[in-house]
């Protein structure tokens, strides 16, 4: 059992200190969540990002077979990018399986992967040079065909 305090008065004055401290701190914590909530609710969270129907989800980067016939090897990396909006699957993210599909590249090109989104399970390849950031090879293959050759690869 606590002892009774020596100076009821001054005890008394401490607990209210006290209180009103939690009260006050406890109303500055509520007001602040309430302002985060409401200066950060205004992004819509609920409407998923559209994959074609047609694209079977294969990569989430995309580009229509018009778009890739008029890249041209040789055009600097600034000017693919303006034309497509993006930079591509990094090969270091790609499925193995993808990048099989493709022979092999040297150690002075950068790679990209993409899905050709107009013709079904179709996807290409982009490789850029390292040094000159330029275009150097574009590769297309269809999925649906046979991988022995190199028949349905085209540059």
């Amino acid at each position: 059992m606590a002892l009774p305090p020596a100076d009821p008065a001054r005890h008394r004055r401490q607990q209210l200190r006290r209180a009103l401290i939690g009260w006050i701190g406890g109303g500055v914590l509520l007001a602040l969540l309430t302002v985060a909530a409401i200066l950060g609710g205004d992004e819509n969270h609920d409407e998923p990002v559209p994959v074609p129907a047609h694209s079977a989800g294969l990569f989430d980067y995309h580009m229509t077979s018009d778009q890739f016939d008029r890249l041209q090897t040789g055009e600097s990396g600034k000017m693919v990018l303006s034309e497509l909006g993006k930079v591509g699957l990094p090969e270091s993210e790609t499925k193995i399986v993808f990048i099989r599909l493709f022979p092999p590249h040297d150690e002075s090109v950068l790679c990209s992967y993409w899905q050709i989104t107009d013709a079904v399970y179709t996807i290409a390849r982009l490789c850029f040079s390292r040094e000159e950031d330029v275009l150097r090879e574009k590769l297309e293959r269809d999925l649906s065909g046979p991988f022995e050759g190199e028949s349905s690869v085209r540059a």
